[in-house]
């Protein structure tokens, strides 16, 4: 068994709590309020059963509100969202971690379900045990547009493509932002996949090879990564690309953070060589000529990756995909 800090592997809130039950939703996906999901959202394989179990012991508190979207039932730091407290029970009283606390309430336009959150905690990740995901995350499209996009805006695309030994190369420059739309479907009690759902893979990144397919930075750019809730809501609308929907496409910009400012972050394919970006927005970084650029004219690969979660003795599921490119910054001229 593994420990998280104060957590370890722990059974699930829905009966049998042994056995694993439906997952619809995940950390880090995007919800129509222009914010992050914060918690995992679950159902019981047997959908009729509506009961919610402790996973840990502690006082029960919850907020009196009847109307689904909004009833909190918490214990400790676990909150169990969407859900009536069993009549047996009053605030303030101690139940022990298995005990019946409540049940989901029925929900209208929406799956009923069991919305489990710790405030910095990836249950899935900190293994709700047992857990199996039989169908990797997919990674749908990659767009490239010039830096400034976000939820409301489009920036123009480059979209030209030229043919190098027999494949096609998209056209980039300047400052560019990479948007993919990747998820993968929800799970099934028995891991496989419950296509009416979609959810984030635990993490996705990009790396820039060269020619001769080295990474240019020497490691893959990891901004993505669902281990917890990202810090600030108010940057949903920063990572997430025109047209993302609650119920799918999530267009990621893969290039913004979703956690550490700056937060409008870019691909600067005019960067001068030794230059850590700090992502200014202006030309006091860039390269003044293609011998002094960290990515030189030419042709480079960019690899992106998306993982599931890694449980125990099992690899993560993991998709790649590769998208070709041909900077093009500089003109010749004469340097004196």
């Amino acid at each position: 068994m593994y420990s998280y800090g104060a957590y370890a592997q722990n059974e699930w809130p829905l009966d049998p709590m042994p056995s694993q039950h439906q997952i619809l939703g995940t950390i880090g996906e995007y919800r129509n309020t222009n914010r992050f999901h914060r918690g995992i959202d679950m159902l019981n394989k047997n959908e009729s059963d509506l009961n919610v179990y402790a996973i840990y012991g502690g006082k029960v508190f919850h907020n009196g509100i009847t109307e689904a979207a909004n009833a909190i039932l918490t214990i400790g730091a676990i909150l169990y969202v969407h859900v009536k407290l069993d009549p047996r029970l009053t605030n303030g009283m101690t139940v022990s971690q298995g005990e019946l606390i409540g049940t989901m309430i029925e929900e209208t336009g929406w799956s009923t379900h069991l919305h489990l959150q710790n405030a910095d905690y990836n249950f899935l990740n900190h293994h709700l045990d047992p857990f199996k995901d039989n169908e990797p995350p997919k990674i749908h499209s990659v767009d490239f547009r010039k830096n400034g996009c976000d939820l409301n805006t489009n920036t123009p695309q480059f979209s030209t493509q030229i043919p190098i030994n027999g494949e096609n190369h998209t056209l980039i420059f300047n400052k560019v932002d990479i948007i993919a739309d990747i998820h993968g479907p929800g799970v099934n009690s028995d891991g496989s996949a419950r296509t009416k759902n979609k959810l984030v893979p635990y993490s996705i990144s990009y790396e820039i090879n060269n020619y001769l397919n080295n990474s240019v930075d020497g490691a893959p750019v990891k901004n993505f990564e669902f281990e917890e809730y990202p810090a600030d809501n108010l940057n949903a609308s920063k990572v997430f690309g025109k047209g993302t929907s609650q119920s799918s496409p999530f267009y990621y910009i893969l290039t913004s953070h979703p956690s550490t400012a700056p937060v409008d972050r870019y691909w600067n394919t005019g960067l001068r060589i030794g230059i850590t970006d700090t992502w200014p927005d202006n030309i006091t970084l860039d390269a003044r000529s293609n011998d002094e650029a960290q990515y030189p004219d030419g042709a480079y690969s960019l690899h992106i990756e998306a993982k599931d979660i890694k449980f125990d003795a099992d690899p993560p599921l993991v998709t790649q995909k590769t998208e070709r490119v041909l900077v093009d910054n500089f003109r010749p001229y004469v340097r004196k």
